[in-house]
């Protein structure tokens, strides 16, 4: 199983990103994380087993701190060259 990810250069609205996720993604199941406008927390999953989603929420995690560790790499050869 592979994570297709969305790289953005600024900050999107979420009703923009929630959008393109339902029309585009064909998502069998989802874990929403986020802030609400007040800057209270929000979470809703589909899925119902904790371990689960734990699961998926760190697999998601380890992806992008390999994509910013992959990004970092990249600044350091645009230094050296």
């Amino acid at each position: 199983m592979t994570a297709d990810a969305i790289d953005t250069a600024f900050d999107l609205p979420a009703d923009r990103v929630l959008l393109a996720a339902v029309e585009r993604a064909y998502l069998e199941n989802v874990v929403i994380l986020g802030y609400r406008q007040d800057g209270r927390e929000y979470f809703a999953s589909t899925i119902t087993d904790a371990a689960v989603v734990v699961w998926l929420i760190e697999r998601m995690k380890l992806m992008l701190l390999q994509k910013e560790d992959d990004d970092h790499d990249d600044d350091e050869d645009d230094h050296h060259d």
